[in-house]
């Protein structure tokens, strides 16, 4: 009986310790890399705005790439409820991409972080909301991927 019981019992450690191996083994995303690489080598960078700073420019920079049909990359960071939130827009010339990363999904779960990729279904455009800086965005977005995580 002793014996039944010290395997089911290495059993249960067993599993609890590949659960939480699992748990936390998270894939790691970098957005500004993800997005340099969708746009390729010849992209203008537009820069990044990180949060509290103004992302005008950056907006600006990427709506005027666009509207030549340039590559470019530009970003700008936010904050999520409980989370570090990045944004990208990226474009190789011809296609547009939209990414959003969030380094904790779960709402402070700890959840591995994730990236998602938008390709623009239509036109690049800004979008303004009271009290929010703009954004570039998709007027309407396209195929979804799933870069990392989630």
């Amino acid at each position: 009986m002793s014996r039944r019981f010290s395997i089911a019992r290495l059993l249960a450690v067993a599993g609890v310790f590949v659960a939480g191996f699992g748990a936390s083994a998270c894939c790691s995303c970098d957005p500004d890399d993800e997005a340099h690489e969708l746009a390729g080598d010849a992209a203008f960078d537009c820069g990044f705005a990180p949060v509290g700073t103004d992302r005008a420019g950056v907006v600006d920079c990427v709506l005027a790439a666009r509207e030549r049909l340039s590559p470019f990359v530009g970003g700008w960071g936010d904050i999520g409820r409980d989370s570090a939130v990045r944004s990208y827009v990226a474009s190789d010339g011809t296609s547009v991409w939209v990414l959003g990363y969030d380094s904790d999904p779960s709402g402070g779960d700890e959840a591995c972080e994730t990236l998602v990729s938008y390709q623009c279904g239509s036109a690049l455009v800004r979008f303004s909301s009271p009290g929010r800086p703009d954004i570039a965005s998709c007027e309407r977005y396209g195929d979804k991927r799933q870069l990392c995580g989630g």
